[in-house]
């Protein structure tokens, strides 16, 4: 979980807890999953002023909805491990990183 790697210090982590080797091994595709179904958005949103939404729907749709399944069962992958890697204090603070991140 990138999070984890950018707040590692403040998390308190030691070298062996940061999910370095983890991220790469199961996360390297997310990226590709992400840029797949942003190609697949500006597609329909082409179609769409082109008038040819109909043709276009038809299976890039699907193929994005997979996509982003898939991103998601990584995601809640990536955060199992993470909840198996620190406390229950450390993901509660790791959290709470992340919602203040989210507030800006």
């Amino acid at each position: 979980m990138l999070l984890a790697v950018m707040y590692a210090e403040e998390l308190e982590l030691m070298p062996e807890q940061e999910p370095q080797d983890w991220r790469v091994e199961n996360m390297g595709t997310w990226s590709g999953l992400y840029s797949d179904t942003l190609s697949i958005e500006a597609e329909i949103t082409e179609a769409f002023y082109a008038s040819q939404l109909a043709q276009v729907l038809q299976g890039r749709y699907q193929e994005a909805a997979e996509k982003c399944l898939a991103m998601v069962r990584r995601s809640d992958a990536c955060a199992e491990n993470m909840r198996s890697i620190l406390s229950l204090a450390r993901w509660e603070k790791m959290v709470g990183i992340y919602r203040t991140l989210l507030e800006g």
